[in-house]
């Protein structure tokens, strides 16, 4: 039973954005998920399966987000906003995690099973950047053993071995290392030991998330309980943006 808002109550979008959090933390919990590869992939099945938002459908969007935190709630949103999400859920099940912008170069991973993105619009340009700028956002998580690269934009992950080298066991995922090792040196995660070799595999991965998929398929009943019982929530986040963009209009327009 997830919480729902009582329409008598007066709440601000902070309030309601805290419950939506507890109510996706709940339904994660009640999953049966063991690792923090069956949890990552579990949240990006969540996300771009649309049970985050309001109309049941997800598409990355960069250009039309009219309030930063609860976009996703709405239906659109991109990576700095679903490495943002994921960094707040992993937080709420006692997961050490963290968004971090990077300088992707290239990539090409093998898709997850169940999972499609669809891409809307984008305001991305290349020549924007330069190779130490940021053009990207994933979430940095430990499983207290290992450091990982979780992506649930691109839907993949990386192992963050010595030096900040990282390993891709689906594909190639290539980034600025330098960047990411002065990044980690400098905050919370200098104090952690990453090991020189890999102990993820392709095989672990394709375990995981073949299991995970498994766990959402087979809980469709808890899943949509889940997103229909949230949906009143959904419906109270959008009323109270569309309420502040509308005074927001106002007061621009008077000045």
């Amino acid at each position: 039973m997830y919480y729902k808002i009582d329409d008598s109550l007066e709440l601000s979008l902070n309030d309601i954005h805290s419950i939506i959090i507890s109510n996706i933390r709940d339904l994660m919990i009640q999953l049966d998920l063991h690792n923090i590869h069956e949890q990552f992939y579990t949240f990006c099945y969540l996300l771009w399966n649309g049970y985050f938002s309001i109309d049941k459908q997800y598409a990355y969007n960069s250009v039309n987000i009219i309030d930063e935190k609860n976009t996703i709630f709405l239906g659109r949103g991109c990576c700095r906003n679903n490495s943002d999400l994921l960094q707040e859920i992993f937080s709420e099940l006692d997961i050490i995690a963290e968004q971090m912008g990077i300088r992707l170069f290239r990539h090409n991973v093998e898709p997850m099973m169940g999972i499609t993105t669809t891409i809307e619009a984008s305001d991305y340009n290349k020549k924007d950047y330069t190779k130490t700028d940021y053009d990207h956002s994933i979430t940095l998580a430990t499983d207290r053993k290992d450091i990982y690269i979780l992506d649930p934009t691109l839907l993949v992950e990386t192992q963050v071995l010595d030096n900040c080298k990282i390993y891709c066991p689906n594909g190639q995922y290539k980034i600025n290392n330098k960047l990411l090792h002065n990044d980690i040196k400098n905050s919370m995660w200098g104090g952690f030991k990453n090991s020189k070799h890999h102990t993820l595999t392709n095989l672990d991965i394709e375990y995981a998330y073949g299991y995970a998929f498994e766990v959402c398929q087979s809980n469709q009943h808890l899943i949509n309980d889940f997103f229909n019982e949230n949906y009143p929530n959904y419906v109270y986040v959008k009323k109270l943006i569309l309420s502040k963009n509308d005074q927001l209009h106002r007061i621009n327009y008077e000045l």
